[in-house]
């Protein structure tokens, strides 16, 4: 937002703030927007350029805390770009820069709204304060979801969880969504938590005000500093000639010329410095990352964590649902999970007897149903993938319509126009349990009218004369009710 000063929320003596404002060569948009990052000044700080990021809004800053250098990005895809993988790939570009230019030793944080509701966000099995991607269909049917996955889920979420960072955002807002992603180099000592201090007013329902905690009390041991100075090697140390002398100290008479207790633990630290420098030999460490009491299997671990964190999400990756292609008449791509897919009996037969399971960007084209029929159609597949596989129909078994499910009612609360694009589309596409549920709500809206009502309700014109009306009335006698 341009029209805020940084100083109307930051004191500019106690913080630096690092800013991208909206403008038109990032957004359609004039309004809102726009990314900042806020750095106490008592920390070493400064703005860490990427190439190639004018036309998306993103800031990314380098700074020192208590020894450690972290690399924060943060970064915004506006609803009006949300569909352009374009721009997430430069996000993904940007990010990639950021690691390329940090060390093993430093932290690179990824924050964003990166406005991806199809994602859902589940808790890794092994990994505490992790969170793996499900690319899934729970919110088709909503106002603002097709019910089918684009590349930009798979694209984004692959990438960066592929390239090594955790996504460790475990708070979803007031529907139950993650469109506030966090993206870390480590998930160790960390914890994030909805905030109570809001800086600004939260965008509800959609966002939620966060805090990410990080114990860095591990971090304060030098890891990134080769120590100079020469420290005692106890391991080589004369521990029988250490004991010969602390043992020849007369300690009572010693701590009597002490006037308190602080001069006594002072004096106690000088006769044993004396010993250490007579009996503990010295050395120079090498340059570690690693905090002294690292062993080589913590070490062996620590390097073997990054690939096994990779595989670990390839291997959650691998098993996610497979993706079919699917083309509308008016030549729309659904990118639809296989068994929805299958709920058709047309699309099982092409996929199974046609081989086109084999081409992974095989197209599956359905001539004629469009894509906004296609769309509905999906979202009852959707809906009814889990059930059980319908039996044959009994020719003696009576027929009833009262068995429609309270969801199907609702759904096909349509016009009449749509309903009967349905039913044309379940026929074609040989979906059983919609053509089954689409026939039996017409049957319903017919069932007790008389031929001109009927005709009313179907704005069916009458081209019969009353001879030829009576006609047909007796020749189907049989099957009006007694």
């Amino acid at each position: 937002m341009p029209e805020l000063e940084s100083n109307e929320l930051f004191d500019l003596d106690e913080y630096c703030v690092y800013r991208c404002d909206r403008s038109a060569t990032n957004s359609l948009k004039s309004n809102m927007g726009g990314v900042l990052i806020a750095v106490k000044s008592e920390y070493s700080c400064d703005i860490f350029a990427i190439p190639n990021t004018v036309d998306i809004e993103c800031v990314c800053v380098k700074a020192q805390i208590k020894g450690t250098t972290f690399f924060v990005y943060c970064g915004y895809i506006p609803p009006d770009k949300s569909d352009d993988l374009n721009v997430y790939i430069k996000h993904i570009a940007a990010v990639e820069y950021v690691q390329s230019k940090s060390e093993t030793k430093d932290h690179v944080f990824v924050f964003g709204d990166y406005n991806l509701p199809l994602v859902k966000w589940t808790p890794d099995e092994e990994l505490l304060n992790v969170m793996n991607p499900i690319f899934h269909f729970h919110n088709v049917g909503s106002n603002n979801s097709t019910g089918v996955l684009s590349t930009i889920e798979t694209t984004f979420c692959d990438s960066l969880l592929g390239s090594g960072l955790y996504q460790i955002n475990s708070v979803a807002n007031a529907n139950n969504r993650h469109l506030d992603l966090i993206f870390c180099t480590t998930a160790d000592d960390l914890n994030v938590i909805a905030s109570d201090h809001q800086l600004v007013k939260e965008d509800f329902p959609h966002h939620k005000a966060l805090e990410v905690h990080m114990d860095l009390a591990t971090e304060n041991h030098d890891r990134s500093v080769e120590i100079r100075e020469p420290v005692y090697d106890f391991k080589k140390a004369s521990f029988e000639g250490l004991n010969t002398y602390l043992s020849q100290i007369d300690f009572v008479n010693a701590f009597k010329r002490c006037r308190d207790v602080e001069d006594m633990v002072l004096f106690l630290y000088y006769l044993m410095y004396i010993g250490f420098e007579w009996f503990v030999p010295k050395k120079r460490l090498k340059s570690t990352r690693y905090p002294p009491w690292y062993n080589k299997i913590l070490i062996r671990h620590d390097k073997a964590e990054k690939p096994l964190r990779i595989k670990s999400f390839m291997n959650h990756r691998l098993r996610m649902p497979n993706m079919i292609r699917l083309q509308s008449s008016d030549g729309e791509v659904f990118d639809t999970d296989e068994q929805i897919a299958k709920c058709s009996g047309t699309i099982k037969t092409m996929l199974e007897d046609c081989g086109m399971e084999e081409g992974e960007d095989a197209v599956v084209p359905l001539p004629n149903v469009n894509s906004a029929i296609l769309r509905k159609v999906l979202q009852w597949a959707n809906y009814h993938k889990d059930d059980p596989v319908p039996l044959e129909d009994d020719e003696n078994k009576e027929k009833r319509t009262d068995d429609i499910s309270s969801w199907d009612a609702d759904f096909l609360k349509v016009d009449q126009g749509t309903l009967f694009e349905l039913i044309l589309a379940a026929n074609y596409l040989d979906t059983k349990g919609l053509l089954d549920v689409t026939c039996k709500t017409v049957a319903n809206m017919i069932k007790g009218k008389t031929p001109e009502e009927i005709r009313k309700t179907f704005n069916i014109k009458n081209d019969f004369s009353a001879a030829e009306e009576e006609q047909v009335r007796k020749e189907n006698e049989w099957c009006e009710e007694k």
